[in-house]
């Protein structure tokens, strides 16, 4: 007897709500040839956040098996991170793509990662020498107020270019600020101040730190 045996259809890589198989069954053929980038493009920097947490762990192996399904830039980032040493990626004869690679990360790190694994990512910042890329990438952080890494990038754009604006010593600033580095804070601060810096955002900072200090100094006296 067969009544109380249950059938089911065979399982196939694509469903009826697979997206890019309508688009296939529809012939959207231009539509499905973005849909399908983009998505792998997600699964790769996905693939790259999850390596990259790995090592920001300390799981080093596993970070380095992760990396081996990326492709050679990013797996070039993973490896300096692991073995702690960036002359891997300096001294590479592919630097610019493998920068280039780094900041196009930045979106996905800022919004997606672990404080841990932002600080690794953006401890690579040397990598890169137009300060407009570094800004750029700095910005990211900050505008997803991840203070730390976001003040580290600001720091290293003052450190490398001379011609560091204003609006990057008071990001630099505001960085510090929020991560709780305020003697770093007053410094940024004070730079941006020195090149002409009037606005209203940088004094209500440097106010608040000066009560900040100027009541710590005060309970230091008591």
């Amino acid at each position: 007897m067969m009544d109380n045996v249950q059938t089911t259809k065979p399982h196939t890589t694509a469903t009826v709500d697979d997206p890019l198989q309508k688009l296939a069954d529809a012939g959207n053929w231009d539509e499905l040839a973005q849909t399908a980038e983009a998505i792998a493009l997600y699964n790769t920097r996905t693939l790259f956040i999850a390596a990259l947490e790995l090592a920001a762990r300390g799981n080093h192996s596993e970070a380095m098996e992760a990396a081996a399904n990326l492709n050679p830039p990013m797996a070039a980032l993973i490896r300096a991170i692991v073995e702690d040493d960036i002359s891997i990626l300096l001294n590479s004869s592919g630097k610019k793509v493998i920068s280039d690679a780094w900041c196009s990360l930045a979106e996905p790190v800022a919004t997606r990662a672990s404080k841990a694994a932002a600080m690794k990512y953006a401890s690579l910042a040397t990598i890169v020498t137009e300060a407009e890329s570094l800004s750029a990438v700095a910005n990211y952080f900050f505008i997803n107020r991840c203070w730390k890494p976001a003040a580290y990038i600001y720091e290293e754009i003052t450190k490398i270019h001379n011609d560091a604006d204003i609006d990057t010593f008071r990001q630099l600033g505001i960085s510090r600020y929020l991560s709780k580095d305020y003697t770093g804070a007053i410094i940024a601060f004070g730079d941006a101040i020195d090149m002409g810096d009037t606005s209203p955002e940088t004094l209500s900072y440097v106010t608040w730190l000066q009560e900040k200090f100027d009541y710590k100094e005060e309970c230091d006296n008591e």
